[in-house]
């Protein structure tokens, strides 16, 4: 192979990194743009730190350039999941009721028989919102990558966290 301390290799080693750095801020801003347009602030979510330390944490796990779809969506899932339950938890954020709780579970599984007022009157819509959201986007990134549709397998996954016989949000009541 001959000698590796050359100015051909420093140059694509250089031309590597610069690659790598434009792939990483490309993600990082579309995480960004996710956390924004979904309003995930507005739920109790943590700073742009955090954010961070989740896509870091997707990074260094899945570090191969073809992989980029992954690693966007274990950050995003990531924070979506930090969201949600900060959103429940949190003492500052609305005081859901037993019922509200219930209601965001039957909803999220197509369950819903209230008519006492819209989706869109819930105290819980936005975090619908961006569930569903966030749920489908995945879904379609899998689908364009690998050419499988995963919905009904995510939409299954949250309804049955872990694979228990726990919805979601059984945590909440």
């Amino acid at each position: 192979m001959g000698k590796v301390s050359n100015n051909t290799y420093l140059e694509m080693a250089k031309l590597d990194y610069n690659n790598c750095q434009a792939m990483h801020q490309l993600e990082w801003n579309n995480i960004q743009q996710w956390y924004v347009e979904f309003g995930i602030k507005q739920f109790g979510a943590s700073d742009l730190t955090s954010l961070l330390v989740a896509y870091y944490l997707a990074a260094t796990s899945i570090f191969e350039p073809e992989r980029s779809k992954e690693r966007v969506s274990w950050a995003k899932t990531a924070i979506l999941i930090d969201a949600i339950s900060k959103f429940f938890d949190s003492p500052q954020g609305p005081q859901l009721s037993k019922d509200d709780r219930q209601a965001f579970v039957d909803e999220f599984q197509k369950k819903s028989t209230s008519k006492r007022h819209s989706i869109n009157g819930e105290p819980w819509h936005k975090v619908m919102v961006a569930l569903r959201g966030t749920l489908h986007e995945l879904a379609l990134d899998a689908l364009m990558v690998h050419g499988q549709d995963i919905h009904q397998y995510l939409h299954h996954a949250v309804s049955r966290r872990g694979g228990k016989r726990r919805s979601l949000g059984s945590e909440f009541h």
